[in-house]
């Protein structure tokens, strides 16, 4: 057969009719689907959803599109029962791929939101595997490829954090089509090809329908490696085409994020102190450095560590020197664009920027959807993965014999292996014990919990000064199947209503009323909402406080219909993204018409360079890392600790107190100096001693030793995570409270006193009047708050 190399020649110098078709099994495909199997089995084969804080609420949200396609809203914007069923315009303002599509798949397959809500991960580990690969391959190669996309599906972030302790479909998601983005536009630079241009526009898409924090960074560095590539590319690109689809991209999700942005001033968020936190972000290098610690199968609610894996950092290190060798010396007579250190130079300082925006305590907030640590560690990891691969061209080309590189490779999967080892446990999931229902989520936010919406806070319309209380006549009507809406106290005496149809953007009722006068629904007033009175329209007001519909009525018969529909800026946004789409369209039929018949294509070009010595390398990789992964799987006790029911995780300092009611407190943990003004993290475990304990919340003082005096207090709805009538038996429950002490605190010795309060109430907000619950030991009663033996040190 003719080898190129014969001639002195490469693949990318050879026109396309003289380049081989891929014949046969592409064995580095399938591994790499063999690892992201690994990675997403215990999501396959548990039921119920990962116990991590994000997952019910997500479910909650795919729940609520599906119920509106339902009922005939196709694109729903707004939420009708979320907020004790008051509505909520979430679905404007949120990324919609994850929810639309998991709500699609409920309606279409008639599955569970939970069934919908795994899919929906397990797909993403498999879209940013296979994204990853594809792009490495496409540039350095085969083996290569199978190394970085190793680095990234067996790091901390992709094989245990993501799926089964953050639990993010948005971010899941949009870490997902990053990689997907880059393999799209170095296709459509070397191809100029139109159906090239589509897929970079819909991939482009979709990454910004992902997430609508952390896609915009992610498409800023994609659109940043885009110009890099027209900078430093060794030869002529179709640098317009790529751009153009890039763009195209953009304007096809104007549907979403022109609404959404120039809209937020309609909205307002309010914070509540309901949770504890759910990790700690680090605050040094070397916490993202450290290595990965043994999770403890008797925790239930596992807090989230911030490592980046061993693996992934000192072989992105080794890569990014490699890297720099090759500034000033090439190891290859002829660069091409494929294999120029110019090109993945890229990843440098973007590692650097995630790792200090990481870092950076100042951009983080507890606003609607405010940038997180955790949204960039999967950034940080893809990154770094890109880095690491460049070990594996630097073994290929340094190491001249088989042996040497086999051992080379075979250090990789070793130091692979003993970084990833504790990411193999995948922590208990939580039963789903009934059927999901709109009667389910009014009941857990009625207990303060998940909220429906968001857990730290509640979108309200700008109207709204505060959260309305629960109607009870609208949450019962919920059974009785016959939704009703109209505030009847706002009805003058003898009125009659009757609900002639409801759907989750349409309520139609007959009023009749001896007087004119103002009626009240009880769906909070946002712009999209119309009503029409006798068939004539009508304006829509709103109550104050509680930012509720209000419209005029006439004296006697009254048909009230109130429906909501799109804005002009949301039909203007509609128009853009059908008008990108028949561009596109034009564009992809005009280009495959117009490509030179010559013109380079390196879709075909994977086959070459995959012979025999590459077959066995991918061998030593994905045989004992697959075996390895297997006997993880199946033997948790390996790679994990176990405490005792109760007692602390080991570190942590035990102290065995009873708390009236049935709640064990096992011990603690916290950095016993302090400055003032700095945030203090104390980790607190629990356990429940009994099912179905009643609500409790807990306020955490700061308390001045030599005059008891109270210089700091704050209180949760829950004590952790869980509303405590919902804790399991087994195992202990972890609370990290964040304190932000004062920053006018005087140095000095102070102690850390948590009460916990009886909470029956049906608000979000933690009760105010909460009655102290008494502590025991095994001598007796306490007192009613738990004083922490070990004192805080407070310097200023």
């Amino acid at each position: 057969m003719f080898d190129p190399a014969d001639y002195g020649l490469t693949l990318e110098e050879l026109p396309a009719w003289m380049r081989p078709r891929p014949r046969g099994i592409d064995w580095p495909l399938l591994a790499v689907l063999a690892f992201c199997l690994i990675v997403a089995w215990p999501l396959i084969i548990n039921s119920g959803l990962p116990n991590s804080p994000e997952a019910l609420l997500e479910m909650h949200r795919i729940y609520s599109v599906s119920q509106s396609i339902q009922a005939g809203d196709y694109y729903p914007r707004w939420a009708p029962d979320f907020t004790y069923g008051y509505g909520s315009p979430i679905f404007n303002y949120l990324a919609p791929m994850p929810y639309y599509v998991g709500g699609l798949h409920v309606t279409i397959a008639q599955a569970e939101p939970e069934t919908s809500f795994k899919i929906l991960l397990i797909l993403s580990i498999f879209t940013g595997g296979v994204g990853l690969f594809g792009f490495i391959r496409q540039r350095w190669g085969a083996v290569a490829a199978i190394v970085g996309t190793v680095i990234f599906l067996f790091s901390p972030y992709t094989l245990q954090t993501e799926p089964y302790l953050h639990s993010d479909l948005g971010t899941a998601w949009a870490v997902a089509w990053f990689p997907a983005v880059l393999w799209a536009i170095d296709r459509t630079f070397q191809s100029g090809r139109g159906r090239d241009l589509l897929i970079l526009a819909f991939t482009a898409m979709s990454l910004l329908l992902s997430d609508g924090t952390l896609s915009p960074i992610l498409f800023a560095m994609a659109g940043g490696w885009l110009l890099w590539m027209m900078l430093f590319s060794a030869k002529p690109l179709h640098w317009e085409i790529t751009m153009g689809g890039f763009l195209l991209g953009l304007t096809l999700a104007a549907f979403y994020w022109l609404p959404a942005f120039l809209e937020k001033d309609d909205i307002q968020w309010q914070t509540v102190a309901s949770y504890p936190a759910d990790y700690v972000a680090p605050n040094t290098i070397s916490d993202l450095l450290a290595p990965l610690p043994l999770l403890d199968q008797s925790a239930l609610n596992t807090p989230i560590r911030f490592n980046l894996g061993l693996a992934t950092w000192a072989l992105a290190v080794f890569g990014g020197i490699w890297m720099g060798i090759g500034f000033v010396r090439r190891l290859r007579k002829r660069t091409t664009f494929l294999k120029s250190p110019e090109a993945v130079s890229f990843f440098i300082p973007l590692v650097m920027i995630l790792s200090g925006l990481i870092l950076d305590d100042s951009l983080w907030g507890n606003g609607f959807e405010a940038l997180q640590p955790m949204d960039l560690l999967g950034a940080l990891t893809l990154a770094c993965a890109i880095l690491a691969a460049q070990v594996m061209v630097m073994i290929e080309q340094l190491l001249h014999w088989s042996l040497m590189r086999y051992a080379g490779v075979a250090i990789l999967v070793l130091v692979v292996v003993i970084s990833s080892a504790p990411a193999f446990y995948a922590p208990s999931f939580r039963p789903i014990e009934a059927p999901f229902t709109v009667n389910s989520l009014f009941e857990l936010e009625l207990r303060g919990h998940a909220l429906g919406t968001f857990r730290h806070g509640y979108m309200l319309p700008k109207q709204a000064t505060i959260l309305p209380e629960p109607s009870t006549a609208l949450l019962n009507s919920y059974n009785k199947e016959r939704i009703f809406k109209v505030q009847t106290e706002s009805l003058p005496p003898y009125s009659l209503v009757s609900v002639n149809a409801h759907d989750p953007t349409l309520d139609d009722f007959g009023i009749e009323t001896r007087q004119a006068t103002d009626v009240v629904i009880l769906t909070l007033n946002y712009p999209g909402w119309q009503a029409e009175l006798n068939d004539r329209p009508v304006s829509v007001e709103s109550v104050p406080t509680t930012g509720f519909i209000r419209i005029p009525l006439d004296a006697g018969s009254n048909d009230v219909i109130i429906r909501f529909s799109n804005t002009a800026v949301r039909q203007w946004a509609i128009i853009i993204s059908l008008l990108s789409l028949i561009l596109i369209g034009g564009l992809t039929y005009g280009l495959d018409r117009r490509r030179p018949p010559q013109e380079p294509d390196h879709t075909t070009s994977w086959l070459w360079g995959f012979g025999a010595e590459q077959k066995w390398l991918l061998a030593l990789i994905a045989l004992p890392l697959i075996g390895i992964s297997i006997y993880f799987r199946a033997n948790p006790s390996l790679i994990t600790e176990t405490s005792p029911s109760s007692s602390p995780p080991a570190g942590a300092i035990p102290l065995r107190l009873i708390v009236d009611g049935g709640i064990g407190f096992l011990g603690y943990e916290f950095d016993n100096t302090i400055n003032a003004g700095d945030t203090l993290n104390l980790y607190a475990y629990w356990r429940a001693s009994r099912p179905n304990l009643p609500n409790y919340q807990v306020a955490i003082q700061i308390v001045e030793s030599r005059t008891d005096t109270v210089v700091s207090e704050t209180r949760y709805r829950h004590p952790a995570n869980w509303p405590t009538n919902l804790w399991p038996t087994e195992g202990y429950i972890t609370s990290i409270y964040q304190l932000q002490l004062p920053d006018d605190l005087l140095s000095g010795t102070y102690e850390i006193a948590l009460q916990v309060e009886s909470c029956d109430s049906i608000d979000l907000q933690p009760c105010e009047n909460a009655v102290a619950r008494n502590i025991f030991n095994l001598k007796g009663a306490v007192g009613s708050k738990i004083v922490l033996p070990s004192p805080l040190t407070v310097q200023n």
